[in-house]
């Protein structure tokens, strides 16, 4: 399997269980919810320790979907792409539609006062 391949399929994995795990917050599944969360955190694991984190989410950042721009910034907090992951973080926190935006509120709230993830 081609490296592009791997990488595309990580990143589509990666954007299906940030989208899996709001869906099980709203259907009150948090079990489920967390396994969606276990998965995309072995994702993140395996890439950042092969030195390619920000290759495999830079690209979620414009994703269409809220879920998977915010996940991926929160996981982007701590990189080179700090600035940008926080960018993205405050214009979701500004939507006043839905979950996301204020965990993303948090989520900034918290890497602003710790400044860690």
């Amino acid at each position: 399997m081609s490296d592009s391949l791997n990488l595309s399929e990580a990143r589509q994995a990666y954007a299906e269980h940030a989208t899996g795990y709001w869906s099980e917050i709203r259907n009150s599944d948090s079990e489920a919810a967390n396994r969606h969360t276990e998965a995309g955190d072995v994702i993140v694991s395996a890439w950042r320790g092969a030195g390619r984190l920000t290759e495999l989410l830079e690209p979620l950042l414009q994703d269409s979907s809220a879920q998977v721009r915010y996940a991926s910034a929160s996981d982007l907090l701590g990189t080179e792409l700090s600035d940008r992951a926080i960018a993205v973080l405050e214009e979701l926190q500004a939507d006043p539609k839905g979950l996301v935006a204020p965990t993303a509120r948090l989520r900034l709230m918290t890497w602003r006062r710790e400044g860690v993830t």
